[in-house]
């Protein structure tokens, strides 16, 4: 805790990976890598990963992949 964690997906860097808290965005490739430290983790009841080229619908600069 206190310290930033960034996850990348496919060897990307970290802000090709869009974070979504349901269908609202955490992140774009105009506001960096998300930093997970924040995400409560034990609050999630479950954790979607859609690795490299993600559905479109979920915006772009998705090129790494979605963590929903």
């Amino acid at each position: 805790y206190g310290a930033f964690s960034g996850v990348s997906l496919r060897g990307t860097e970290l802000n090709h990976t869009i974070f979504l808290l349901g269908d609202v965005p955490l992140n774009g490739p105009d506001t960096g890598a998300f930093d997970m430290s924040l995400m409560p983790v034990p609050q999630l009841s479950r954790l979607e990963v859609y690795r490299g080229g993600a559905p479109v619908w979920f915006g772009q600069g998705s090129i790494g992949g979605v963590v929903r």
